[in-house]
Order: structure tokens, then sequence, then C-alpha cells
């Protein structure tokens, strides 16, 4: 639903840096910036907003459920961007290395004993070090 607005009220809109001529319409997010709750500070104001992945959709659905949700909109605000670069940085690295680790030691073990189990076994190897990598979950920024 559009509000009409008079020649005169958009004229005092405009001076004021929020009419359409200005770009700044109500309600419209300044160039990828949201309000929304710091994942790392955790205050309230404007940021770049974080990707909804598999496990901030997962958190979300079990929070729905359980009806804890509060509808907050996740963000990074400017003053925390390098610091939650780094921690995804590290986590990006961290899944690398616990996904490599995993798959080395159960092709080992497959090596070792060439059997049904010690598949079995491999893949629950690679999936425990897998979910072991999402300790330091940091989600992704969209910038």
């Amino acid at each position: 639903m559009t509000k009409r607005i008079s020649k005169k009220g958009a004229a005092k809109r405009s001076a004021r840096g929020r009419g359409p001529e200005s770009g700044l319409v109500r309600g419209a997010p300044l160039a990828g910036m949201a309000a929304g709750v710091c994942i790392v500070c955790s205050g309230k104001l404007r940021g770049h907003p974080i990707v909804d992945d598999y496990l901030i959709k997962a958190i979300r659905y079990i929070k729905r459920r359980l009806n804890i949700e509060q509808g907050n909109r996740l963000v990074v605000c400017e003053g925390c961007i390098v610091q939650h670069r780094k921690k995804r940085a590290d986590f990006e690295r961290g899944l690398l290395m616990y996904s490599a680790l995993g798959l080395i030691l159960a092709v080992l073990l497959l090596f070792f004993n060439f059997s049904l189990g010690s598949l079995a076994t491999g893949m629950m190897i690679l999936l425990m070090f897998i979910i072991l990598a999402h300790v330091k979950y940091a989600p992704k920024v969209n910038v």
C-alpha cells in the first residue's frame, strides 16, 4: 500500500534528504546495509546482513519450533566487520583442515582394512571431523 504525498510534503522530505529524489525512501536499505542485531557485539544497529545458510536456517527452525524466536535480522556492524572477517577466515581454514584430516584418516582406514565396516567407520570419522569444524562457525556476510 503506497501513501500519497503532496508536492509540498515531497519538497520538505527531499530537502531533508528522505524523498524519492534523494534515493532514500522510507524502508529502503542504505547500499547493502540493514537494521538488525550485530552478531559480534549484540548491538541493535545498521550493518551488513549475513547470509541465511544451512546452519542459520536450522537454528531459526529450532527456535521457531520451541517458540523462542525473536525475529531479529542478523547483521555485522561496521565496527565489527574486520573482527568478523578474521573469524570467518579462521572458520573456513578450520573446515578445510578438519575435512582433509578426516578424509585422510578414512582413506588410511580403508587402506589397512578394506571392508564394508571400515568404509562405514571412515565415513563416520569424516562426518565427525566436519561437525567438529563447525564449533567455530561464523556466517558469511553480504558486503
